[in-house]
């Protein structure tokens, strides 16, 4: 399988299958078009409520989470919570992508095992720096 090099040693599987959660369909499309650009490949689903995530988990082999804090039937926390305590995916990447960027969240979600926090908007840096540390947390 071909991989995507990132800085530091750190190569990440371009085939791996994604899942974007976000309500708002410009910032999966943003994440859609960033994950290409990097050249990934792989299966990326798309989802904009919890309940399509959950469906999407629960019927797909998921290699990586990008997901909103904020959504309407609920929050990118509760998920991750959840998410977590399934030992399937106890060592996938999370990453939360949001436009909250209050500390006391962002120590929250650390605490329940986010793999690495990003805040919109971002730069392409940004990004490629939060993929690859989110992979190398789960992934050493």
């Amino acid at each position: 399988m071909q991989t995507i090099n990132f800085g530091d040693n750190i190569q990440i599987p371009s085939g791996i299958d994604f899942l974007i959660l976000d309500d708002e369909e410009n910032v999966r499309d943003s994440i859609l078009l960033e994950l290409e650009r990097l050249g990934f490949c792989g299966q990326i689903y798309q989802a904009a409520t919890m309940k399509e995530a959950a469906d999407v988990l629960n019927n797909s082999e998921i290699h990586f989470v990008l997901a909103d804090w904020s959504l309407p039937d609920g929050n990118g926390q509760l998920l991750l919570e959840k998410f977590r305590k399934a030992d399937r995916f106890k060592k996938v990447p999370f990453l939360m992508v949001t436009g909250n960027d209050d500390i006391e969240d962002m120590i929250r979600a650390a605490d329940h095992g986010v793999s690495e926090y990003l805040v919109k908007p971002w730069t392409a840096e940004e990004f490629d720096s939060k993929i690859s540390l989110a992979w190398e947390k789960e992934n050493p």
